[in-house]
């Protein structure tokens, strides 16, 4: 039986995630993994996932731009921005007077479990299931 488009590209994340957790492969240069579940809600709130959107389609030219493409000042942008920037999500990339706000990665993953550390282990388990969120596809 032929597997659908979705569940094909299911399964493709779900590759890369055992080959990752395994230490098979590299994380691309583009990944962003979270581990703490309790930074993600103060991480990824509306209002920055729309910021991430809007960089990512409509590749605003300055704050200012991008301000007024999600309708909010400049200032709130501005310090969404540095908290994304914080996390290596944006770069912001000065051009004479102008800020031009960049996405700096492109797959995001991150546990719905709460990682775990095993006494005497020096590493974090992850619990499954781990969501990918690619912005190639929001």
């Amino acid at each position: 039986m032929k597997k659908s488009p979705l569940r094909e590209k299911a399964d493709e994340i779900d590759a890369l995630i055992d080959a990752v957790i395994g230490n098979k492969i590299r994380l691309p240069r583009d990944a962003f993994v979270l581990l703490q579940t309790s930074s993600i809600v103060h991480l990824f709130t509306p209002r920055r996932i729309e910021l991430l959107n809007v960089i990512k389609h409509e590749r605003p030219t300055s704050l200012n731009d991008l301000a007024k493409k999600v309708s909010r000042t400049k200032q709130a942008v501005s310090r969404d921005l540095r908290i994304l920037r914080k996390y290596d999500l944006v770069l912001l990339q000065r051009e004479g007077r102008k800020t031009i706000p960049i996405l700096k990665k492109e797959l995001v993953l991150f546990p719905l479990g709460a990682p775990r550390k095993e006494p005497g282990e020096n590493h974090v388990s992850i619990d499954r299931p781990i969501l990918a969120v690619s912005a190639r596809y929001v």
